[in-house]
């Protein structure tokens, strides 16, 4: 029988092409999701077990705020286990703190947005008619950190020294990435209301991230496309980009029932862990909004 995981044989590391991670035990064998939440919580809450089998669940259970929450790394740092990197807790973490909250963290900071819309992971737990809220976080990979960026931003000389943060995107190739990543999305919001319709579908488009000199997400991939990364145009694309992502998410609150976007832009300013995580207060903020939005929707006394 192989030995139990514990928290001191975990490390986890960038993949230097992309923004999500690898997790491996120190002997280089990779953890599965599986044994991460063994450790994360001593129950397995989905197919839940008979009414007498775990009660520290079926306590949990009686919150009014039943939350599944699916996504990159903004969703699920692997916390506590990232710790030993400087990571702070993710906005889902703060949120799960709340005691009126039941939180089913199945993101996973390995996972792409591909793999988020292909695997259908939160078919089962949605599937439970037990989540009134869907936390769903991803396509930052897409447009964001690494190889990504070099897909969709011009090199500095095609630019032509211009102030406008558009003359240096591909604006073609943007709108590819977009579509693709919409109609992820749109799978996903579709998959999730006709298993629970009542479940409601809570967004989120990120923040204004700011590339860093060596930066391993954004400041080396500008500077690789000839821009120096503390130059105020990198964070201008940036920032539009991230704007345009913004409405792509809003145009899914705007027309499917059940679907809200919460918006975390200016939650991070100042408060950056790195070029692409909140940090602590960062994330306090922004699941404050997240409470605020469930609060409106379903009022609890």
């Amino acid at each position: 029988m192989d030995a139990p995981v514990v928290l001191d044989d975990i490390e986890l590391e960038k993949r230097s092409d992309s923004l999500v991670f690898e997790i491996k035990r120190r002997d280089g064998t990779a953890l599965t999701e599986a044994e991460y939440q063994a450790l994360r919580q001593p129950y397995q809450p989905f197919p839940g077990p008979s009414p007498s089998a775990d009660h520290e669940l079926q306590a949990r259970l009686t919150r009014p705020y039943k939350i599944c929450a699916e996504g990159d790394s903004w969703v699920n740092i692997l916390w506590p286990i990232s710790k030993v990197k400087g990571f702070n807790e993710s906005f889902v973490d703060i949120i799960e703190g709340d005691r009126r909250c039941f939180v089913n963290n199945i993101g996973w900071p390995g996972d792409e947005f591909s793999d988020i819309v292909a695997k259908e992971q939160y078919k089962a737990p949605i599937q439970s008619g037990i989540f009134g809220f869907f936390i769903l976080s991803g396509g930052g990979n897409d447009f964001l950190g690494g190889r990504s960026l070099a897909r969709f931003v011009k090199p500095f000389s095609a630019g032509g020294g211009a102030s406008d943060p558009w003359a240096y995107v591909r604006k073609d190739n943007l709108k590819a990435i977009f579509a693709e990543v919409a109609a992820g999305y749109q799978r996903i919001i579709d998959n999730v209301q006709a298993w629970s319709r009542n479940t409601q579908i809570l967004l989120h488009g990120y923040d204004h991230a700011i590339p860093r000199p060596g930066g391993p997400w954004m400041g080396t991939p500008f500077s690789a496309l000839g821009y120096n990364a503390s130059d105020p145009i990198a964070a201008a694309i940036i920032r539009v980009v991230v704007d345009e992502f913004y409405g792509l998410l809003a145009d899914f609150d705007r027309r499917e029932s059940g679907v809200h976007l919460i918006n975390a832009r200016g939650c991070c300013t100042g408060h950056w862990h790195d070029e692409l995580h909140p940090d602590k207060s960062a994330a306090i903020k922004i699941a404050q909004k997240y409470l605020a939005k469930m609060e409106e929707i379903t009022p609890v006394a």
